[in-house]
């Protein structure tokens, strides 16, 4: 583990006094950090905009304040260092921060503070939010807390101006004091009126490879977007946010902490405003280019308020097709479960649809807090399964809560297998593996916030050790589950090669009860991907159906 820091070492802009001096310029030059996550590699390369440093860019340069941008999560920045970045023109650099950027945050912080040590560091996000003592010790100068729109312009008057705002002042400010304690001022106020926030700013760095790399052409070869076609002529991707705030309180998630549990959105205008900027910002980029945008909703609940949602459809229908957006969302299954509401959004232009559906079984969608049912899951899929026009339905599955072990493990591996083979053109069934975030409940029940710190978030398998199955169980599952994902992926006639799916099928765990050698030497006997594709469909995936209904009798019995 990399070594901490226990007391600060203050930087030429540092806190020496309540506020900076009256000789700093009001303006500051801001560099703003997008740090690589510990999923990227095994990603797909997507080559898109952060909608936290856009968000974030907007503001502070509506406030008058010079920004620049590293996202570097993107490919061309893998060889970024610290050593090789003008420094002369920066002030601040601001680095965003949740519990999977962490590891590469903490070594930004490090290199910047070696190579820029009269920068401020300021972190925000929600590893920030919720545990900011670790971000301090480990580099930072100051964590912003929450919506960082105006925490973040606060810190920069204070830093700039003593007649303006002082650090005191600072809405969800953290930091040290000189003798090492924390100071930690009032929580921020959210931002209630959406409508009225600076929108975000794209035509910072990258802009110009980013947009290269997300045209139709470049988007069909991406296995996460093979539902978008060239006839589609894909001018750009857009993230986009319409509301804030959730009001459900699963235990894993950390957004209703982040950004409350009160239901905030922007009208439909100001949706529609935020897409027609983005396309004239792309048609300025490059004249020529005709298409629509195609534009991925970030809401963890876009369906929560249906009225609303119904207005954007509105708004959207009554524009000329050309420059309506094809979109995706992601929604509660209880939501996608009216079928009406589900056949009116994908009228108006909603090609995906992402629910979490999270467990396979009754106690664990209660245990999450959740609010669902097995009944409302099946519900939301058999619409899915039947409604013209949707092109893609992700259903995300998680393993290993803290009071799981093999045989419920195993229960939400089958209903995933289930409920993707209710439509394998249309339904994906993605099944991860619990990322314990700091800040959700479930990671107080694995170690309190900002006590697990890297080591465990850099945990190469599963993220933390399971209380109740060893690590072997755990790789078991996980060879299980990306077993059923690649063939699901196979039947449906995806790229995935044969040779990919019979190094699954060897694989230790399935070799029990002879299931893996049989059907790898099934799979063997297909001389033509069509037979094999067919094959996969009306042989394999039913026969590892019974396989985890029979691993699952087994584990029951031995864990009884």
């Amino acid at each position: 583990m990399r070594p901490r820091r226990s007391l600060p070492v203050l930087g030429g802009l540092r806190h020496a006094a309540a506020t900076a001096t009256a000789t700093a310029p009001k303006c500051k030059r801001v560099l703003l950090l997008a740090p690589r996550t510990i999923y990227d590699e095994q990603r797909d390369h997507v080559f898109n905009f952060s909608l936290t440093v856009a968000t974030i860019a907007g503001a502070l340069l509506e406030a008058g304040h010079k920004v620049a941008s590293r996202l570097l999560y993107l490919p061309w920045h893998e060889k970024w260092t610290a050593a090789n970045e003008d420094w002369s023109g920066v002030d601040v650099v601001g680095i965003t921060v949740n519990s999977a950027q962490l590891p590469a945050a903490l070594a930004l912080a490090e290199e910047v503070r070696r190579h820029a040590p009269s920068c401020v560091l300021v972190a925000g996000g929600a590893h920030a939010t919720f545990a900011p003592e670790e971000l301090l010790c480990g580099g930072f100068d100051y964590c912003v807390l929450g919506e960082a729109e105006t925490g973040f312009l606060q810190l920069l008057n204070a830093l700039g101006d003593e007649t303006s705002t002082s650090l005191d002042e600072v809405g969800g400010l953290v930091r040290l004091g000189e003798d090492g304690a924390v100071l930690r001022n009032a929580d921020p106020v959210p931002s209630l009126e959406l409508d009225t926030l600076p929108l975000p700013d794209w035509s910072i760095d990258d802009h110009a490879r980013i947009l290269e790399n997300n045209t139709h052409e470049r988007l069909a070869q991406i296995r996460k977007y093979d539902f978008l076609t060239r006839n589609d002529r894909i001018l750009g991707r857009l993230s986009i946010e319409s509301s804030r705030g959730c009001p459900y309180i699963c235990i894993f998630c950390t957004t209703n902490k982040v950004k409350g549990q009160a239901f905030r959105f922007k009208s439909a205008r100001r949706v529609m405003a935020e897409h027609d900027a983005f396309r004239a910002f792309v048609k300025r980029y490059n004249p020529g280019a005709t298409g629509r945008i195609y534009a991925t909703f970030v809401d963890d609940n876009f369906g929560h308020d249906k009225e609303r949602v119904l207005e954007f459809c509105r708004e959207i229908e009554s524009r000329p097709e050309p420059l309506r957006p094809l979109w995706s969302v992601m929604c509660r299954a209880s939501t996608v479960g009216d079928r009406s509401f589900t056949e009116r959004i994908v009228g108006s232009g909603c090609v995906r649809i992402y629910i979490g559906a999270e467990c396979g079984y009754a106690e664990g969608l209660k245990r999450t807090k959740k609010g669902l049912s097995i009944r409302i899951l099946d519900s939301a899929a058999d619409v899915i399964a039947t409604t013209p026009g949707l092109r893609r339905a992700v259903f995300s599955w998680i393993l290993g809560f803290p009071w799981e072990n093999r045989s419920k493990a195993f229960l939400t591996i089958g209903k995933a297998l289930e409920i993707a083979r209710k439509n394998l053109q249309i339904i994906r069934s993605e099944i991860y593996t619990l990322t314990p975030f700091v800040g959700a409940d479930v990671s107080a029940e694995l170690g309190e916030p900002g006590q697990r710190g890297l080591a465990d978030i850099e945990r190469a398998t599963w993220g933390f050790e399971h209380p109740l199955m060893s690590d072997a169980d755990c790789l078991q599952l996980r060879q299980v589950a990306d077993l059923v994902m690649t063939a699901c992926a196979f039947a449906r006639g995806a790229p995935v090669t044969i040779e990919r799916l019979a190094t699954l099928l060897s694989a230790p765990v399935l070799q029990e009860q002879g299931f893996g050698n049989d059907m790898a030497h099934a799979l063997a006997q297909q001389t033509a991907r069509t037979n094999a594709t067919q094959w996969a469909e009306t042989e394999l995936l039913p026969q590892l159906q019974h396989h985890i209904a029979d691993s699952l009798s087994s584990s029951t019995d031995s864990e009884m």
